[in-house]
């Protein structure tokens, strides 16, 4: 078992070495200090393993830390007038339900279980049970850990604090053995990945009731929720059994495996591109336009796309229209909340900057011009003109904030409304939201769209192959968390969006039009 798991870390490890070597390979600068050969040279070699070791410490308590801070005790915080240690444990009790079934760390087709078995051929067992007992152990131990710190700053004590942690532990550990146990009766594999109509309703009724049921006053009381804990872990160690016992873990992860395989296959593969070709791109020929050069160009694309293009835009809108709904229904119904709900409003603007960033399809229209369009343009000298270029650009541009600006203004007009019912607030913190929303959403499309044009990540065969790219909008996201952390007056954060988003879209057409000559090509694999 010991020298299982020492091989599996070691293959974990080498992963993410050359993961990170192979970003830092493809990164402007640092690329210049890297030896010609970096995947076999020393240090480089070292330097990522050392990291990737780093990482793997990090990983343990990392996740846990932004999981109990924000969703759990930074949620419980906003109920005012409730019991906080009652609502802590109620949050907490129905977010761990969706973990348990959502990751249960045992049945996922993750690229380690691929390279352990299809590549060094390892006993499937042994790799399954020592990996499993590494990763729940892990997870055991980053759940305890913050359980602790943020359960007793609640009001709870020390034992009903570990029962949460282990009840984790427990319910993935009962999850993983029906699993198996429904592996042995119908020989189908369940694979936590695959999701589903059914996987996101259950899991929209248990976010519902975590940050619902609370705001109705209808909590579970403490007691009751201790003993349901406590029965769950009961059944996820007489589970352990089933785990130590099941010897199928290579049919099973074989299964895994080739769904997963088929499924990327479906998506990347060329019949899954004629199959989304056909299915959203129309062919129809008698498709024109009256307009005249790249405008030409751009709204015959537009036409031929609108389904692809409009989708995401139009689901995201629906369901934020019946979100804000929802929130203007509770905020009537329980009037008491009123005055927190207007002071959080009025004090955390800053929070919509990272729900837009989530919201925003902007990589997904970049993927889809290079796929559809650029793929093919790339190859004539007369497309990377910088005046053809920065007309492109702009163009383009106006399509993108078009794409995600129903998102935005929805979320204005359903936040305008709610702080009209929960207590009211000056002209300018209304003019404000309709302001900032909408000017995030186009500070985000520019962004997208520039670093779309000056570091074009995709090669050939279609492939997201740019490290700069995943660095740079990581930054970006880091950056927007941390200033979605701050507590802002809404005139002063729609000013800030406004002055900033005119800049950046002025910077970017300038960026563009002296970079993108030379950093918009093709790439090879």
């Amino acid at each position: 078992m010991l020298r299982t798991l020492k091989i599996s870390l070691a293959l974990r490890n080498a992963h993410h070495a050359n993961a990170l070597i192979y970003a830092l390979a493809h990164t402007p600068l640092i690329r210049r200090l890297l030896p010609a050969a970096p995947y076999g040279a020393h240090t480089p070699k070292a330097l990522a393993n050392v990291l990737g070791a780093l990482w793997e410490l990090a990983s343990t308590f990392a996740g846990k830390a932004l999981y109990f801070l924000t969703m759990v005790l930074g949620a419980a915080m906003l109920y005012s007038g409730r019991d906080t240690a009652s609502v802590y444990m109620n949050i907490l009790f129905w977010l761990s339900l969706i973990g348990m079934y959502g990751n249960t760390y045992l049945c996922s087709p993750s690229t380690d279980k691929y390279y352990a078995l299809e590549y060094l051929r390892m006993d499937a067992r042994s790799f399954a049970l020592t990996n499993y007992a590494y990763t729940l152990g892990k997870a055991l131990i980053g759940m305890t850990t913050f359980a602790l710190l943020t359960g007793l700053i609640v009001g709870l004590n020390a034992g009903e604090c570990i029962l949460a942690a282990a009840f984790g532990a427990g319910g993935k550990l009962s999850v993983a053995a029906y699993a198996l146990r429904r592996y042995e009766r119908t020989g189908e594999a369940f694979n936590e990945d695959r999701g589903g109509p059914v996987f996101w309703c259950v899991t929209a009724v248990l976010l519902a009731a975590a940050y619902g049921l609370p705001l109705a006053g209808a909590l579970i009381p403490r007691w009751a929720i201790a003993v349901m804990m406590g029965a769950v872990v009961l059944v996820g160690l007489m589970s352990v059994r089933t785990v130590l016992r099941f010897d199928e873990y290579g049919p099973l992860y074989r299964q895994l495996l080739r769904e997963n395989a088929r499924k990327k296959l479906a998506l990347t593969g060329p019949e899954g591109q004629k199959r989304i070709h056909e299915r959203y791109i129309s062919a129809d020929a008698s498709i024109t336009s009256s307009r005249s050069g790249f405008e030409y160009l751009n709204d015959l694309f537009i036409k031929r796309h609108r389904k692809l293009l409009w989708r995401a835009s139009q689901r995201i809108s629906t369901v934020l229209t019946i979100v804000m709904a929802v929130l203007i229904a509770l905020t009537l119904w329980l009037p008491e909340f009123g005055p927190q709900l207007n002071e959080a409003l009025k004090s955390n603007i800053t929070f919509s900057a990272l729900l837009l960033y989530a919201l925003n399809r902007g990589s997904q229209f970049a993927s889809m011009l290079f796929m559809n369009c650029d793929h093919s343009l790339l190859a004539y000298p007369f497309y990377r003109e910088p005046r053809n270029i920065l007309t492109l650009f702009r163009i383009r541009l106006r399509e993108i904030i078009k794409v995600n600006l129903p998102p935005a203004l929805i979320l204005s007009a359903g936040l305008c409304a709610l702080l009209a019912l929960s207590g009211g607030a000056d002209a300018a913190s209304y003019i404000g939201l309709i302001v900032s929303l909408p000017c995030v959403s186009i500070f985000f499309s520019a962004h997208y769209l520039m670093m779309y044009y000056l570091l074009q990540p995709f090669t050939i065969g279609t492939k997201l192959k740019g490290g700069p790219y995943v660095v740079v909008n990581s930054v970006v996201y880091a950056l927007t968390y941390a200033i979605s952390r701050f507590s802002m007056p809404i005139p002063t954060f729609s000013l800030a969006a406004g002055v900033f988003c005119v800049t950046y879209c002025v910077a970017a057409c300038i960026a563009v039009y002296r970079r993108a000559p030379q950093s918009f090509k093709l790439r090879v694999e």
